[in-house]
């Protein structure tokens, strides 16, 4: 505007109009083009009596940053007054403010109504006189509703359950999340459809413990939205509404699943399968077709009713948990008598060696005097030969026992020194060969390792069966993270179990390599003695007794779990390959067939190798030790003793013992199952496991390679086995000959004393045969 010629002058003609508030620039003559200043001139600018469409009119519209026209439609409800307390008096100023919780003094009342849920339901009138309307129709009592999923959610529900155009899909169980009003909410329930009805049956926390997770069944889950849905809201849970609401619902989702889209042939869902209702605190709902009239039924589930799957699951259960307490009895029986074997040679080895070599000689050199004596003419002599030689008899036998007596007076320290740890130390060929600070740790932790292996395989489960049961019971509860922070006790009891079980594992490892002194205390005149009844020595267990007794209850408890557990993976993997998922478990049951196979077969392989190198090496031996025994005198028992002692020490020095040969193939079956796990990382980064082809591949790779290992392992090395006797037998030679050799130095020098206190006998005119002190 010009004020002196008082003419008006377009600023900025260049630009489009009309222009859109906030929109322009006429310093720079500039528009901004961003999405809302383009609606703009459609939307904003536009008189609301003008701005019509999807049917409605007279209301004005605003443009969003997305450029989006919005306008605040209020249409299709219904005026109804809302308090919190029916029949409730208008005017707040009258009445009584302690009853009725009004501002006060104030005429106009506000209520808040909160949802923790999204969604308020309102009452109008009393519940037993329900008045209901729906987009503003006049209220009824009752309003009955076209629900149905919506068009789009029914188009993304088809690509997910039929994928590739399958009549089911890939997962064994699909859970459809609805929602709408009148809808049953998470925290109520859920529809889920399932492959088979075993996966109702059979919670997932159990086939995740039973199969370390192989059988747990794969999910898969959608969100629909049913429109127009459910008046009213809110219905009782367990009502006839609500059953006949969950049948409506269900019979929304098979049309669905079953018709949709029109265009398409129909997509019959098989027999097998089931649509259910899980709910969250109540009984899970089976629906059914009634074959009288067609129509859909429900029922509450109850899983004994399938007598079939019951009776499995129990087999699954008892079968291998008495084949745990079997095996378990049989290794507790094994082990007691390896470790009293080990006693009792040890014990018989002492007594041998300690006196009776000496005693023996020296008798039988006596005993060979009085026989040349007893072969003379004279009679009297003959007679006092015999007599002498019997004398001899008893005296040797005298001495046997008096030995005895001493070696196994030390009975509790030989008890104390042999425990768990102490077998455990002679079966891996460690036990009476010199150690040093290194190696004695090296050992120690070994042992750690082999006492606490039982206790791993029930912790590791324990944690599986935490998450999965937990993750179940947790799955549709509103305070979920307060649920998944929750601990089952029975968990926490084993945890706590396995903690103590590895104290006690310390302790008395500790005390084992300590050389703690073993004590067994004894009361001569027991208290039920004295009142005429009961033992006369009572036995009071010490320290050290009850710390091993409750190491071996746990420690054979822990071992009855583990194979509890085996047991029942391998029942139901099985199980698995035959019924459940034999595409999932079927390269897992042949690899664990393969890698077992591959293992057992080694250690059989090696054994009669094993075998056959004893026995070649111990007739070897004995031709070569024959002439010992007559030259030297030396019984046949002492001799036999050292040369078994020299053979064992010979193949563990070789590493050929079976102890050694059980950990080399253990160490080969643990490569067998890299090679295993390998394959399995290929199979789930290249192939589908639920495509029946690529299932199929997996399987037949698994086979083969399974195949190849059992072949190598069945092969056999002769020439091996002939170099081995060889050099087993040249070692045991330089050994037994140094042994024999220090024989025959000592024998020698035991046969010139006597000779020389023989002849100082003499020259002091004493008869020393008849002296048995001297």
């Amino acid at each position: 505007w010009d004020s002196a010629s008082s003419t008006c002058t377009l600023q900025c003609p260049s630009l489009p109009r009309p222009l859109s508030p906030g929109c322009y620039d006429l310093n720079l003559c500039t528009v901004d083009e961003s999405p809302q200043c383009l609606c703009k001139p459609s939307c904003d600018l536009v008189p609301a009596a003008l701005l019509a469409y999807d049917g409605v009119s007279g209301v004005a519209g605003t443009c969003n940053l997305a450029g989006q026209c919005c306008r605040d439609i209020c249409a299709g409800f219904s005026r109804a007054d809302l308090h919190p307390i029916p029949d409730q008096p208008y005017n707040g100023i009258v009445v009584d403010p302690a009853k009725y919780n009004y501002v006060g003094g104030q005429l106009d009342q506000k209520f808040v109504f909160e949802s923790q849920s999204g969604q308020i339901t309102l009452e109008v009138g009393s519940a037993s006189n329900l008045a209901l309307s729906y987009k503003g129709s006049a209220p009824q009592s009752s309003v009955q509703l076209p629900s149905d999923i919506v068009t789009s959610d029914k188009e993304v529900l088809d690509l997910l359950f039929h994928p590739g155009g399958d009549n089911i899909p890939k997962q064994e169980i699909f859970t459809f999340g609805l929602s709408g009003p009148g809808v049953p909410e998470t925290i109520t329930g859920s529809f889920t459809w399932v492959k088979n009805i075993r996966y109702v049956v059979l919670q997932p926390w159990f086939l995740s413990v039973a199969s370390f997770g192989l059988l747990m069944p794969s999910t898969l889950s959608s969100q629909s939205r049913i429109n127009p849905s459910f008046c009213p809201h809110t219905v009782q849970v367990d009502s006839p509404a609500f059953n006949a609401r969950l049948i409506t619902i269900k019979d929304l989702i098979t049309n669905s699943l079953v018709s949709f889209p029109p265009s398409q042939p129909p997509k019959p869902i098989p027999s097998s399968s089931v649509v259910v209702f899980k709910s969250v605190a109540g009984q899970d709902v089976i629906f059914y077709t009634d074959k009288t009239t067609g129509a859909t039924r429900l029922e509450k589930f109850v899983s004994t009713n399938y007598s079939l799957l019951n009776a499995v699951v129990w087999i699954g259960v008892l079968f291998p948990g008495l084949c745990a307490c079997y095996c378990t009895f049989l290794a507790f029986r094994g082990g007691r008598k390896y470790l009293l074997d080990f006693r009792r040679a040890y014990l018989n080895t002492r007594m041998l060696f300690e006196n009776a070599l000496m005693q023996h000689l020296r008798i039988q050199r006596e005993m060979k005097q009085w026989k040349q004596l007893a072969q003379s003419d004279d009679d009297a002599k003959r007679q006092q030969a015999m007599k002498e030689i019997e004398k001899l008899k008893r005296a040797h036998a005298q001495e046997m026992e008096n030995a005895e007596e001493a070696v196994y007076g030390d009975q509790d320290e030989l008890i104390g020194s042999t425990n768990f740890f102490c077998m455990c130390e002679d079966f891996l060929g460690d036990l009476g060969t010199p150690k040093t600070l290194y190696y004695r740790m090296i050992i120690a932790v070994r042992e750690v390792f082999i006492a606490v292996l039982p206790s791993v395989l029930p912790l590791y489960l324990s944690s599986i069966f935490a998450d999965s049961w937990l993750q179940t019971l947790c799955e549709s509860r509103p305070d979920k993270c307060t649920c998944l922070a929750s601990k089952n006790v029975v968990v926490s009891v084993l945890q706590y179990l396995v903690y103590v079980f590895w104290i006690v594992i310390l302790a008395e490892l500790s005390l084992y390599h300590l050389q703690i002194p073993y004590r067994v205390w004894y009361i001569r005149k027991s208290p039920l003695h004295t009142l005429g009844f009961g033992p006369k020595l009572m036995h009071i267990p010490s320290l050290r007794q009850v710390l091993r007794m409750a190491f071996y209850l746990v420690y054979f408890f822990f071992l009855w779990l583990s194979l509890f557990l085996v047991l029942l993976s391998c029942f139901w993997i099985i199980l698995g390959l035959i019924v459940i998922s034999p595409a999932k478990s079927g390269p897992v049951v042949f690899s664990a067939g393969g890698v077992l196979s591959f293992f057992v077969l080694n250690v059989l392989k090696d054994s009669i190798f094993l075998t056959r190198v004893k026995n070649s090496v111990t007739k070897s031996v004995h031709d070569q030790t024959w002439w010992i025994k007559g030259k030297l005198g030396i019984p046949s028992r002492f001799v036999a003793v050292f040369t078994a002692d020299r053979i064992e020490k010979a193949i563990k020095q070789n590493n050929i013992s079976f102890p050694g040969l059980v950990i080399a193939n253990f160490f080969k079956s643990v490569l067998l199952v890299l090679v295993y796990i390998f394959l399995f990382i290929g199979f789930s980064a290249f192939s589908e496991p639920t495509d029946p082809l690529a299932a199929t591949l997996n399987l037949v790779i698994t086979i083969l390679v399974a195949i190849a290992a059992i072949q190598y392992a069945r092969a056999v090395d002769n020439e091996e086995l002939k170099e081995v006797t060889e050099e087993l037998k040249r070692q045991i030679e330089i050994d037994l000959r140094s042994l024999y050799k220090f024989w025959t130095s000592q024998v020698q020098r035991y046969k010139r004393s006597m000779k020389v206190l023989q002849f100082v006998s003499q020259d002091l005119g004493e008869d020393w045969q008849d002296d048995d002190k001297k």
